[in-house]
C-alpha cells in the first residue's frame, strides 16, 4: 500500500537517459526533414562573371542605339549626326558602298554569342566573338568612303569622327570576348588536370 505522502508512479521524474534519447530522436527527424528539401547550388565565381559579361553586352548594345555614334559632314560642309539606331537600320548595306564596311554584321554574331555563353559553350562563343570583334573594328574603314544619305547617292556624307555610342557598342562586343576565351582556356585546363575546387 502507498500512503498519501508517497509520490505516485506517474509523477516520478524522467530519467536523464530517456531525455537524451528523445533529444537524439528529435534531432535525427529534423536532419532527415532538412535533407529531404532540395538544395540550391550556389553560383560559382566564373558563372557570375559570365552573366555579368552578358548583361554588360546587352546594356551596351541597347544604350548605344540611343547615343550619338557618328559625326559626318555632307558635300556642302553641313554637319550631320547619326545615332546608333541609324547605323542599326542602315548598316547592313555597308559592303555595297565600296569598302569592307562590315561592322553591322557583328550584331547578329553578338546575339548568337549570348546564347552560347548562357549554355557554357565557351569554345563556340570565343570563335563567334572573335569574328564579331573583327567585324566591329572594320567600321574604321568608314573614314575612307562616302556614306550614302539617300537612295540616289546625292549629297553623300564623310565621317569626321565616331561618337560615344560607337565606343559603348564596342565595349559590348569586347567584354564578353574576354570572358568566353577565359572560359575556353578554363575548360581545356579541366580536361587535362581535372575539375577545379568548388567556387573557382
Amino acid at each position: 500500500m502507498t500512503t498519501p505522502d508517497d509520490p505516485s508512479p506517474s509523477s516520478a521524474p524522467a530519467s536523464p537517459e530517456g531525455a537524451t534519447t528523445n533529444s537524439r530522436a528529435d534531432a535525427s527527424s529534423t536532419t532527415s526533414a532538412t535533407s529531404d528539401r532540395p538544395t540550391r547550388r550556389p553560383l560559382e565565381s566564373f558563372d557570375r562573371a559570365r552573366f555579368a559579361a552578358i548583361a554588360i553586352s546587352v546594356i551596351a548594345l541597347a544604350s548605344g542605339t540611343a547615343l550619338p555614334s557618328g559625326h559626318f559632314t555632307d558635300e556642302s560642309g553641313t554637319p550631320v549626326m547619326w545615332r546608333g539606331a541609324t547605323f542599326v537600320l542602315c548598316g547592313w548595306f555597308g559592303p555595297m558602298m565600296g569598302g569592307p564596311i562590315c561592322g553591322w554584321y557583328a550584331n547578329p554574331m553578338l546575339i548568337l554569342s549570348w546564347i552560347l555563353l548562357a549554355l557554357r559553350r565557351y569554345r563556340g562563343a570565343s570563335i563567334v566573338l572573335v569574328i564579331a570583334a573583327v567585324l566591329a573594328l572594320s567600321s574604321a574603314t568608314l573614314f575612307g568612303v562616302e556614306v550614302w544619305q539617300n537612295e540616289g547617292g546625292v549629297n553623300n556624307l564623310r565621317l569626321q569622327h565616331f561618337g560615344i555610342g560607337f565606343y559603348v557598342w564596342l565595349v559590348g562586343v569586347l567584354a564578353p570576348t574576354g570572358v568566353a576565351i577565359a572560359g575556353w582556356r578554363r575548360d581545356r585546363g579541366f580536361a587535362k588536370h581535372g575539375p577545379a575546387p568548388r567556387g573557382f
